[in-house]
């Protein structure tokens, strides 16, 4: 899976979430409704202002089902994050860069791993294709609603890491979301565009490679930790025995 894998999954799952809370206020919309999540809102690669008419053909080609008209695919909501790399801003966090020991709650076996974390922000489209304006209004001011409501402003990802799910957060930088029409040369279709700016805290986890020290617990192993610390008299001189997971104990007589 890849670093960003797990940021568009956590937005698919706020989409998700929207979708649960649409109102029925028209025949299209109703139909939306009914369609399912996985018929309704769907992904497109990349940014794509630029290929509305693109996106919305390939769309009717592979997912229409069969029925007269346009109206046998729509309405539908394309959504995409842009392929671009941009750091947020200092005023909203700084990346980590030197890898920070860390311990992952839930893990059994208590393992130490390294951690770095990366804060950025990531330009995020949503289009709302609709065969008559009053079902894609009603469906962009339910997203401008639910983006205002109590759980609109923020999502979290799920990171994997030694068998158990970490969490991050992701926010929206503005929710006052207003879509702007996009002019399509198929008339009869209304194109609404939301820019969205999403930005998150991206972590990055590291585990000692082959032939690092370990701790030698079950793979993914983590690194050595002292786990005991015993001071004792060895006649006239004081001792130190430390114990770390995964090597020999480390004896000093000399404080």
């Amino acid at each position: 899976m890849s670093l960003r894998t797990p940021l568009e999954l956590g937005f698919a799952r706020y989409l998700a979430s929207y979708y649960e809370t649409i109102f029925a206020d028209t025949p299209g919309v109703e139909e939306f409704v009914r369609r399912g999540l996985e018929r309704a809102i769907v992904w497109a690669p990349g940014r794509m202002i630029d290929q509305c008419e693109l996106m919305l053909e390939q769309w009717r080609k592979v997912a229409a089902e069969d029925g007269p008209g346009l109206s046998s695919f729509l309405p539908v909501i394309i959504v995409s994050i842009a392929k671009d790399f941009t750091p947020v801003p200092p005023d909203w966090g700084l990346s980590v860069g030197t890898p920070v020991d860390v311990v992952v709650d839930g893990d059994k076996y208590g393992r130490m791993y390294k951690a770095r974390m990366s804060y950025n922000e990531y330009r995020g489209q949503a289009v709302i294709f609709a065969a008559e304006g009053q079902t894609a209004h009603s469906l962009a001011m339910q997203l401008h609603l639910y983006a205002n409501g109590p759980h609109g402003r923020r999502f979290k990802h799920m990171h994997e890491v030694a068998g158990t799910t970490a969490e991050f957060p992701a926010v929206l930088e503005q929710i006052d979301l207003a879509g702007g029409l996009n002019p399509l040369e198929q008339r009869n279709i209304t194109g609404l565009v939301f820019d969205l700016m999403i930005r998150a805290a991206m972590p990055i986890f590291q585990a000692p490679k082959e032939g690092e020290p370990n701790d030698g617990q079950p793979a993914p192993a983590g690194y050595p930790v002292v786990r005991e610390v015993d001071v004792f008299r060895r006649r006239e001189h004081a001792g130190v025995a430390v114990t770390v997971e995964g090597v020999n104990p480390i004896v000093r007589d000399d404080v």
